[in-house]
């Protein structure tokens, strides 16, 4: 039995929307578990990224990818010793077991020009790689390099992680090339922006021959399917393919879904409806409201402004007076946990993209992602969001 109670919320003074209360719980997780090593004992690779300078600080090209045999999902603290004045450490969660790839970030500013050995650890388990700091005086000169297959397919190319078109690429997304290094110095990877999607790498090569080099992916997937990527690098070219899966309507008991990167919310969508708006001249909206699996302790809330008075497919912003995304407590004296509308300053925005609609079954498919603000009024990054419901 639906228990619907109305909120009215004003629109910029625009647009009104009826809202729904209804009762929520979210996933925090335990502490996940598993080794940075394989099942035979031996340690997993560690791919570092960026150069390193004496007195030089750590930037966002500075990082190094670690793979992880996690055995039981949760979050995670994986780090470094602190070693020659700089170090590496990451934080999040996981909600599957298996190998997966974690970007550590790097902070701090290397002191003395020497070859810097570090010990990363995780769980109970503890491995070792090294880092090569220099003074600086060769950091003008730029490697001299080709890439493996140019100016064809590259050679060997290795696409890691999972595509799915909506979902923001994340530090799992990684695409390792080849390159035959003529002459030693700095190198900046980079691809052009293909189907919402990029990848870039930079760093130092310290050894002429045969080089790998893994290049990280971001952006978001638009459209699912094979996806032709041009990659430049040395004055050269190549290109590799990235498999993009369609959107996967979330289960039963997940028929909205998101991710805070720590985070994972999910539940039913309890009513999917559309409704005239007096206020605004009878217009029409589109709205979505439910509640957690397991339940209970807070509310989903998704509105949208429809063009025409009719379900069509596209993409709404919530920083265009047009729509709006709020996830509530029961106790709505309170700050909500999440908000997204034109009243926020600055602005944050959630792109609610609706990818189909059937007018038979009345079936409807859509993802969501980008900014919103939590209780305490920070900006948080939303990602993984997903609706599937039946509009009544």
């Amino acid at each position: 039995m639906k228990v619907v109670r109305y909120l009215i919320i004003l629109m910029g003074g625009i647009l009104l929307f009826a809202a729904c209360q209804k009762e929520f719980s979210f996933e925090t997780g335990s502490p996940a578990a598993g080794s940075l090593k394989d099942t035979t004992g031996n340690c997993l690779p560690v791919t570092v990224n960026g150069s390193y300078y004496v007195d030089s600080t750590l930037a966002d090209s500075n990082f190094v990818m670690v793979q992880v045999r996690f055995s039981a999902p949760g979050t995670y603290t994986i780090s470094t010793d602190t070693s020659n004045g700089f170090s590496f450490s990451a934080t999040g969660s996981v909600k599957d077991v298996g190998i997966q790839t974690i970007k550590l970030t790097g902070i701090g500013k290397p002191i003395a020009s020497q070859l810097t050995n570090f010990s990363v650890s995780f769980d109970s388990s503890v491995c070792t790689f090294q880092i090569p700091v220099t003074t600086g005086t060769n950091s003008g000169e730029t490697a001299i390099y080709t890439l493996a297959g140019a100016p064809n397919t590259c050679s060997n190319a290795d696409v890691q992680g999972d595509y799915e078109e909506g979902v923001v690429l994340n530090s799992t997304n990684l695409v390792s090339i080849q390159v035959n290094v003529d002459s030693v110095g700095t190198y900046s990877i980079s691809t052009v922006t293909s189907n919402g999607m990029n990848f870039s790498g930079q760093g130092v090569f310290t050894s002429t021959g045969v080089q790998t080099v893994v290049l990280q992916g971001s952006g978001t997937p638009i459209n699912a399917g094979n996806t032709d990527v041009p990659l430049n690098g040395g004055g050269n070219s190549c290109n590799f393919t990235v498999p993009v899966k369609s959107a996967t309507p979330p289960g039963e008991d997940s028929a909205w879904q998101f991710s805070d990167g720590l985070n994972f919310y999910h539940g039913f969508i309890d009513s999917a409806f559309t409704h005239t708006v007096p206020q605004l001249n009878n217009a029409t909206a589109l709205s979505f409201y439910g509640f957690s699996y397991p339940g209970p302790d807070s509310l989903f809330q998704m509105d949208i402004l429809l063009p025409g008075g009719t379900i069509q497919t596209g993409t709404y912003n919530t920083d265009s007076a047009n729509a709006d995304f709020y996830l509530y407590s029961t106790d709505t004296t309170k700050a909500p946990y999440f908000k997204a509308d034109y009243t926020v300053t600055p602005a944050v925005n959630i792109q609610i993209n609706i990818k189909t609609y059937d007018p038979v079954t009345k079936i409807i498919t859509g993802t969501f992602s980008g900014t919103a603000v939590n209780g305490a009024g920070q900006k948080v990054t939303i990602n993984e969001g997903k609706i599937y419901a039946k509009v009544e």
